[in-house]
């Protein structure tokens, strides 16, 4: 409802935000011009307008400007909105609603949530100083938001060695006796699959193998391959978790960190 009120605004108020004068080939190419006697009465969408072709344009091209002058990103983290966070529970419950009957409100929660992930990471510096940040939000077919964040680090507080990388990014199963928590996570959110041979009808199967390629295969310690992308660490300890009744080990854990998983 919001949307469709931005939209009547901007077309119902064309001549206030000058948007009238745009002219040129870019914009002719963003509009999608084959036809030089265009039908009907042309409504341009500002940048200002979340989502546009110019919105995403300008944000693109910020965001190499930054990719420019920070160099090479350092890390890039996943951020998926979880239906059974505390806060969306007792919101729900309460009103006798389902998760996705309020998705305004979850996503604001998910924004504040994304907002205080950033700022920890700025401020508590847990993988060294932050340079700068890129983030882009996107919601999945049900209407749940997720985010992927590019961080920078400054030049003296890179991750040169292989060591530094298996010290902070983890795809091994804890001890179930010795950290039950942490263990009871990486069952509920980290394992992929199963798939592959274990089952073939997995919807990420195409052409008999898995289009995310799990299961990974073993290695016993981390490496950079000949194109700079590292091979992380995934050690055959015997331990495995049960989901769907097949048992998964190392090779179809997801790539954690334990700070962020338990932020």
């Amino acid at each position: 409802m919001f949307k469709s009120f931005r939209l009547n605004y901007i077309r119902f108020n064309q001549k206030q935000l000058r948007d009238h004068i745009y002219k040129g080939l870019e914009d002719a190419l963003l509009r999608g011009e084959i036809d030089p006697s265009p039908q009907g009465k042309r409504v341009i969408l500002g940048s200002s307008f979340t989502g546009g072709a110019r919105y995403m344009l300008q944000n693109y091209q910020d965001a190499m400007a930054i990719c420019k002058w920070a160099g090479y990103p350092d890390f890039f983290i996943t951020f998926t909105y979880n239906p059974k966070w505390p806060e969306i529970c007792r919101f729900v419950e309460s009103r006798g609603l389902k998760t996705e009957d309020f998705l305004n409100i979850l996503s604001r929660i998910f924004k504040i949530k994304l907002d205080r992930l950033i700022k920890n990471l700025r401020d508590k510096r847990i993988f060294r100083r932050v340079k700068e940040v890129i983030y882009t939000v996107e919601f999945q077919k049900q209407g749940l938001p997720h985010a992927h964040i590019v961080f920078f680090l400054h030049e003296q507080n890179k991750y040169p060695a292989t060591a530094d990388i298996a010290r902070i990014i983890s795809a091994k199963i804890p001890n179930e006796l010795a950290d039950p928590h942490y263990y009871r996570v990486v069952q509920l959110f980290m394992m992929d699959g199963p798939c592959g041979s274990a089952r073939t009808y997995s919807p990420c199967m195409q052409n008999g193998r898995c289009t995310k390629y799990f299961p990974k295969k073993f290695v016993q310690s981390t490496t950079i391959d000949e194109d700079g992308y590292p091979i992380y660490r995934r050690r055959k300890y015997g331990r495995t978790i049960k989901k769907d009744s097949i048992d998964l080990d190392n090779r179809f854990g997801i790539l954690l960190n334990r700070f962020i998983v338990f932020m």
